[in-house]
């Protein structure tokens, strides 16, 4: 006879308090909801931060380049770093979702309101990498700079810290916490809800999926207020909404990630749609009769302070179909390591420009696509 394996681990489940049926039954779908938080948003974040890393051109990255990037340049418009930055605001719910595994409530609220503050703050820095020219000019006019979203973030992390102790101390209700929290979610929810109205209006031609992406931003505000009633009268639960909470639980943050993929899907559209990957080297005589001023391109090489004269001396050559040992060899007092110090600075331009790899061609086709070189430079 087989053994009840399924129904024992089933009963171990559902029967992991020993308080009311109710308390019971909200703890174990809670247990559930972590689990499958923890699942889901660590897979979703791993997966971005590797299309990031192959698309960033990276075989290998240090903790200490990328906390750089993540504290200098996500947010930075003249950086591609949109993909991390959505995948830092997801690993912030893998973050919080362990947490919640604590057995202290005080500290899992604090923490998790902590990651819910940082998920907000990251979701907005990914929202300043989007193409603006798809909003209207009135609602780009609101967008936070990065240094306000950083500056709100520590503001709203002193007044939880705050609040927390207050509450430790048995001053104000332990749902004081959520408060600094829920008030950065519906100033987030604003703008993601509008962008992605906008964006997708605009790049996939259809207004009724502008009109259904705002159904994850509805119930993630249901969620949002569900969650802060739920502390109001936590001694005497209510099985409807018990129910009601936990499957908004359980349903806004796989919307909101699926949201983000056709976002991300609809962005890969446009430029296939303007052809931008596959512009060849070979460039015709109509186009050529284009040209830009060197003062044009002294002013657009200004924005990438991390690339210095060697470095656009480099890529002139590049543009003439010149290789790394060619290069080392004309300059040989600027290159004493020869082809190799070419190559390792050849890396540094395509990690600049977020290329996969150091391809010469790439790297000379996304010079002339952002006004790096002249047509002229090309024979």
């Amino acid at each position: 006879m087989r053994r009840p394996y399924p129904l024992l681990l089933i009963s171990l489940l559902f029967s992991s308090c020993t308080d009311t049926p109710d308390n019971n039954f909200e703890h174990s779908i809670g247990h559930v909801h972590t689990i499958w938080l923890i699942l889901l948003s660590g897979f979703s974040a791993s997966i971005l931060f590797f299309i990031w890393k192959n698309l960033a051109g990276y075989s290998r990255i240090r903790l200490t380049t990328l906390f750089g990037i993540i504290t200098q340049k996500v947010g930075d418009e003249k950086n591609d770093l949109g993909i991390l930055a959505l995948s830092l605001a997801i690993l912030c719910w893998f973050i919080s979702g362990i947490f919640s595994l604590l057995p202290n409530p005080f500290i899992t609220l604090l923490a998790t309101s902590i990651c819910s503050s940082l998920n907000s703050c990251f979701l907005l820095l990914f929202l300043r990498h989007l193409d603006k020219e798809d909003l209207p000019a009135g609602f780009r006019a609101y967008f936070p700079s990065r240094h306000t979203i950083w500056t709100v973030f520590i503001i709203l992390l002193l007044a939880t810290l705050a609040i927390a102790g207050s509450v430790y101390a048995g001053i104000v209700p332990g749902f004081a916490i959520l408060l600094p929290d829920l008030a950065f979610s519906l100033y987030t929810l604003y703008f993601i809800g509008f962008s992605f109205f906008y964006l997708l209006t605009a790049r996939m031609k259809s207004l009724a999926l502008g009109i259904l992406s705002a159904v994850p931003i509805i119930i993630t505000l249901l969620a949002e207020l569900c969650r802060l009633v739920s502390f109001q009268d936590p001694e005497n639960p209510n099985w409807g909404f018990i129910l009601t909470n936990q499957t908004l639980l359980f349903t806004y943050k796989p919307l909101l990630i699926i949201s983000y993929f056709v976002l991300i899907y609809s962005w890969q559209l446009k430029r296939i749609n303007r052809n931008e990957p596959g512009l060849p080297l070979n460039i015709s005589q109509a186009t050529r009769t284009t040209t830009i001023s060197d003062t044009n391109v002294q002013s657009n090489r200004a924005h990438y302070r991390n690339l210095g004269s060697k470095d656009w001396m480099i890529l002139e050559w590049l543009a003439r179909g010149e290789k790394a040992t060619s290069i080392a060899a004309a300059n040989a007092s600027e290159f004493p390591n020869g082809a190799k110090g070419v190559d390792d600075r050849i890396s540094a331009i395509a990690r600049e420009f977020q290329l996969a790899g150091q391809s010469q061609m790439k790297i000379v086709v996304a010079a002339l696509k952002r006004g790096l070189l002249k047509l002229e430079d090309i024979p």
